[in-house]
C-alpha cells in the first residue's frame, strides 16, 4: 500500500515535462514577441512567462521584450504589492540576461545591462542607495565600454556623491577619483556622437540625399549630445560644492607620495588644482 501511495504522489505531483521542447519554446517566442511589437503586453505576458521560465537561452528578445512588458506593468500597477512583485521579477530578469546573454555580437553588455539595473532601482523608490551603487558600480568597473546612459552614468555619481554627504561608504578621495572617471566617460562619449553627427554632416554637405535610417539616426545624436551635456553640468555642479582649495590641496598632499609616479593620478590633480584657481599654489608647481 505504501509503495503505490509512493507512486501516486509521484505521478500526480511532479510535472510530466519539466521543459518545454524546442518547438513549443519556438512556438511561444512567436506569439510573445508578435504582441509585445503591436504594444499588447498583457497578451504578451504569459507566453514570454513560460518561455523565460522554461527556454532561458532560446533567444536574446526574451529579455529586449520582458524588460519592456514588466516596465509597463509596474507603470500600470493599481498596487504597491503588484508593483513591488513586477519590480521584483524585472531586477531578476537583468540578472537572468547577464547570465543567459552577457554578450550581443560579440560585443558585452554586462555594463548595459547592470546600468539599466541600477537605474531601474531609482526610478522605482528603492530606498537603498548602497546597493543601487554597487549596481552602478558593478556595471562601471567590469564593463564600462557598454555603460554609456548619460542618464545613468549622471546618478551614478549622484547616489555616490548622497553616499558622501551622509558618511557612509564613500570619502572625499572615492568621491573625486569617481567624478574624474566620469568626466572622462562623458568626455569619451562626445567625442563618439561628435564623429557620427560629422559623418552625416559631410554627406549631406556633399549634395547626397541622407537615408531615412540616417536622418533618424542624426535626430538620436543630436539628443543624446544635449543628454551628454546636461547630465555632465549636473554631476559637475555636485562636485563644484566640494572641489575648494581649501578642499583640495590638502587632499591631493596628503596622497602625493604615494601617486607621483601614477601620470593619471598626476594629471587629474594638477587638472583639478588647475580649474579651481588653486596654481598658485606650492603643490601645483610640485
Amino acid at each position: 500500500v505504501k509503495f503505490f501511495r509512493n507512486l501516486f504522489l509521484i505521478l500526480f505531483t511532479t510535472p510530466l515535462f519539466s521543459q518545454l521542447s524546442s518547438d513549443e519554446c519556438l512556438e511561444q517566442l512567436s506569439i510573445f514577441a508578435e504582441s509585445a511589437k503591436i504594444k499588447n503586453y498583457q497578451a504578451a505576458y504569459e507566453p514570454w512567462k513560460t518561455v523565460l521560465d522554461n527556454c532561458p537561452t532560446l533567444s536574446l528578445a526574451t529579455y529586449q521584450y520582458g524588460e519592456i512588458i514588466l516596465k509597463d506593468f509596474i507603470k500600470k500597477s493599481e498596487s504597491e504589492v503588484d508593483k513591488s512583485k513586477y519590480l521584483n521579477d524585472l531586477l531578476s530578469l537583468y540578472d537572468k540576461w547577464a547570465e543567459n546573454f552577457p554578450e550581443r555580437k560579440g560585443v558585452r553588455q554586462i555594463g548595459k545591462i547592470y546600468s539599466s539595473k541600477g537605474q531601474a532601482m531609482l526610478d522605482n523608490g528603492v530606498k537603498d542607495k548602497e546597493l543601487i551603487y554597487d549596481t552602478f558600480d558593478y556595471a562601471f568597473e567590469n564593463d564600462p565600454v557598454s555603460f554609456t546612459n548619460p542618464k545613468s552614468l549622471a546618478y551614478y555619481f549622484q547616489t555616490g556623491y548622497d553616499l558622501y554627504k551622509t558618511g557612509s561608504k564613500i570619502n572625499l578621495e572615492i568621491l573625486f577619483e569617481k567624478y574624474e572617471e566620469l568626466t572622462e566617460k562623458f568626455e569619451q562619449l562626445k567625442t563618439n556622437i561628435s564623429k557620427n553627427i560629422d559623418i552625416i554632416l559631410k554627406k549631406e554637405e556633399s549634395g547626397t540625399a541622407l537615408t531615412s535610417k540616417e536622418v533618424r539616426n542624426k535626430r538620436i545624436y543630436d539628443t543624446n549630445s544635449n543628454a551628454v551635456s546636461a547630465y555632465l553640468q549636473l554631476i559637475d555642479q555636485l562636485i563644484a560644492k566640494e572641489a575648494t582649495c581649501d578642499i583640495l590641496i590638502p587632499l591631493y598632499s596628503k596622497n602625493f607620495e604615494e601617486n607621483k609616479n601614477n601620470p593619471l593620478w598626476i594629471r587629474r590633480a594638477a587638472g583639478r588644482l588647475d580649474g579651481k584657481d588653486c596654481s598658485d599654489d606650492p603643490l601645483f608647481v610640485t
